[in-house]
């Protein structure tokens, strides 16, 4: 069995966040307001979502050192 540690995480982590920004690089810019159901969220707010939680736990944990997210302000 291969050992999985700290560099593999990180470097799976890049190879994901290079593909989100190479997929949201081709969309048009007109297609960002495209909802595919109501009361889904558009191409722009799914995009402003992915971006928005990598920095959450800095936040968390970071910032207001919270033990829980109880009544957090998402």
């Amino acid at each position: 069995m291969t050992a999985y540690g700290g560099k593999e995480l990180a470097a799976s982590f890049r190879t994901v966040r290079g593909n989100t920004i190479k997929t949201v690089e081709d969309i048009p810019d007109d297609k960002f307001g495209f909802v595919a159901a109501p009361g889904s969220r558009s191409v722009a707010q799914i995009t402003a979502h992915i971006t928005g939680v990598t920095k959450f736990h800095l936040d968390v944990h970071r910032d207001q050192k919270l033990t829980t997210i109880a009544g957090y302000d998402f």
